[in-house]
């Protein structure tokens, strides 16, 4: 019994982040395929029974991973939308947010992997899927849902519009990151970026400002 109950009690927070941190770069360093749960445990330095124990295989690892990864930027969101700012300022810093986050050089190395391996392995995909975008898309459509119930904007379908938005803060310029091609834009031309998609997505979605 008391084998049992040590094996099985529970990582303490920064030990569970720390193996999520070194399997994120192992996966971003040498691939899913490559990266095995023994070089993650020696890595870390963990156990392999009590890596086991808290992960009960690669994938479920892998999951670990991307949920990590995405919280930083969902929380962002979430402390953009409950500042109750005007929606230009609320979209142009989650833009902001969004964009910075995408263009950080784990980020790329992480889609680099997940593009790359979900051919053989099309979980991974269904994983970044539900971790990132379902996830964020379902925040901003609620936000949108609520400004439009507001009378601040007039958007048909929340979900759509949050996809639009997304997409248009990303432009080419994620493509351009992760073909690696020079150079990144800075703070200034990210916020230009930002703002322009703002501007186009507000007044295509009927807002009109109170200044």
């Amino acid at each position: 019994m008391t084998k049992i109950a040590k094996r099985n009690r529970p990582l303490s927070a920064a030990k569970r982040d720390g193996i999520v941190a070194t399997a994120g770069r192992l996966f971003m360093e040498n691939g899913y395929h490559a990266t095995s749960m023994d070089m993650i445990a020696v890595a870390v330095p963990v156990s392999k029974p009590t890596l086991y124990n808290h992960f009960s295989n690669k994938e479920a690892l892998y999951r670990a991973v991307m949920e990590s990864r995405c919280n930083v930027i969902a929380e962002l969101f979430d402390a953009a939308l409950k500042d109750k700012a005007d929606i230009r300022i609320t979209l142009n810093t989650i833009g902001i947010h969004f964009l910075n986050r995408i263009l950080a050089p784990e980020s790329i190395g992480m889609y680099r992997v997940m593009i790359g391996e979900s051919g053989n392995f099309p979980e991974l995909g269904r994983i970044f899927y539900e971790s990132g975008p379902v996830r964020l898309s379902k925040v901003m459509s609620d936000y949108l849902a609520a400004q439009t119930k507001a009378g601040v904007i007039k958007v048909s379908d929340p979900q759509l519009s949050a996809h639009t938005f997304i997409n248009m803060v990303k432009g080419n310029v994620q493509m351009k990151a992760l073909l690696g091609l020079p150079k990144l834009p800075g703070p200034t031309e990210r916020a230009k970026i930002v703002a322009y998609a703002v501007d186009v997505f507000l007044k295509g979605h009927g807002y009109k400002s109170k200044a």
